[in-house]
């Protein structure tokens, strides 16, 4: 029997609103929050999903903590955004136990990619090249989708926030 399944990372509670598990506080933020800054904003959810931000919507409230950290490295570049490569430069200077890793290719290798890492629990920032003036967009992946089969599960599509 051929099944359509959605994965998502386990670090999300569904509702009407995608949530963290541990808190419920909410994980998505418009990127009308962020101005130009959707890599950043992708990697605010990232690290709330990883529990290195507890409120990823409202990083610039906090006098302290990590989400202060988070912001007093993020507000340069809120307006311009970033590349994928300064958004992995990024990730390494905040210095918190993350480690970003990059992968390109076609979409169904970039799937593959995607597949295994949400499968491990890490959350994906995909990217993307566009003739705008931002110089990269970004999304979220929370998941993936695809077909279960008798062999096992065959992604065809990430599930992004």
């Amino acid at each position: 029997m051929d099944v359509l399944i959605q994965k998502l990372h386990p670090g999300l509670r569904l509702g009407q609103q995608l949530a963290l598990a541990d808190s419920g506080a909410p994980l998505f933020s418009r990127q009308g929050d962020w101005a130009g800054g959707s890599t950043l904003h992708c990697t605010a959810m990232a690290l709330a999903l990883l529990g290195k931000l507890s409120n990823p919507v409202q990083v610039w409230r906090h006098a302290d903590g990590p989400e202060a950290t988070f912001w007093d490295r993020a507000w340069p570049q809120y307006l311009h955004g970033q590349t994928l490569s300064e958004l992995a430069s990024f990730i390494w200077e905040l210095n918190i136990g993350v480690r970003p890793v990059t992968a390109e290719g076609r979409p169904a290798a970039v799937l593959c990619f995607c597949a295994r890492e949400l499968a491990r629990g890490w959350p994906v920032v995909v990217g993307w090249r566009s003739q705008h003036p931002q110089p990269a967009h970004a999304a979220l992946a929370v998941g993936v989708e695809g077909r279960r089969r008798a062999q096992g599960f065959s992604p065809h599509a990430l599930v992004a926030a």
